[in-house]
């Protein structure tokens, strides 16, 4: 599990109206291949605060994706051995698409089973201002993990570059099971944005479009760069 985390002071998400949040759901993903009884969680939720009074920070939540499994990849190979997959998000989403800059609060790095190492980096004229990454990823202990520990600025122009790594069977696939594959980052930050998605082609309307720059077959698990704990190097400004 993680840490409770809080809102910063003056700011939350909007609820209601043509531009708000309509409902609220909480989502328990359950993975118990034993079959194991009497397994019970009394330690995770959360606490909600609300007013109807103005806020100055609208938060949102942007989500960065190599392929909804429910768009692009689905069911496609992930390949057998050790894999490096990387996408980005080009910075004419940020220049063209944000109105403002945006501070960042939280980034959750999400894969399944086969995933070895995550790395999300926020890039400003080619070179990599912040990095944020799991280095040993384990699904069944943090399937979502949040390693980032201080807010930064994005620019509007700046861009984002997500590697994962895996080491899959031949018979792994991308897509919604546990069982399948995901590379995903879940951002939290402020203020709101008119695009809420970068990722494949699909429904939503307010989306920007990531580029796919390749897979690679690796070696050995060096070739992963993977250090021992979490890195949260930035250049704050």
């Amino acid at each position: 599990g993680e840490e409770a985390f809080y809102f910063p002071e003056n700011s939350g998400m909007k609820f209601g109206g043509p531009d708000g949040f309509r409902s609220l759901t909480v989502q328990y993903h359950i993975y118990n291949p034993m079959k194991d009884v009497g397994q019970i969680d009394n330690g995770s939720g959360i606490r909600l605060y609300h007013t109807k009074k103005s806020i100055k920070y609208e938060i949102g939540m942007f989500k960065l994706d190599i392929g909804d499994p429910h768009v692009s990849f689905a069911r496609t190979p992930v390949g057998a051995g050790l894999t490096r997959y990387t996408y980005s998000c080009p910075s004419d989403c940020s220049q063209d698409s944000f109105t403002s800059n945006i501070v960042i609060l939280k980034e959750g790095l999400h894969m399944h089973g086969t995933g070895k190492r995550i790395v999300n980096e926020v890039l400003r004229d080619g070179s990599a201002i912040h990095e944020t990454h799991i280095d040993y990823f384990d699904f069944f202990q943090t399937p979502a993990a949040t390693p980032q520990k201080e807010a930064f600025v994005m620019k509007q122009g700046d861009s984002f570059r997500t590697t994962c790594y895996y080491d899959a069977n031949d018979k792994t696939v991308f897509g919604a099971m546990s069982d399948d594959e995901m590379c995903q980052v879940f951002i939290l930050y402020y203020p709101k944005q008119p695009v809420d998605f970068c990722g494949p082609p699909s429904h939503l309307e307010n989306q920007c479009y990531t580029k796919f720059d390749g897979k690679e077959s690796l070696k050995s698990i060096e070739e992963t760069g993977r250090v021992f704990g979490y890195s949260d190097e930035s250049d704050q400004y």
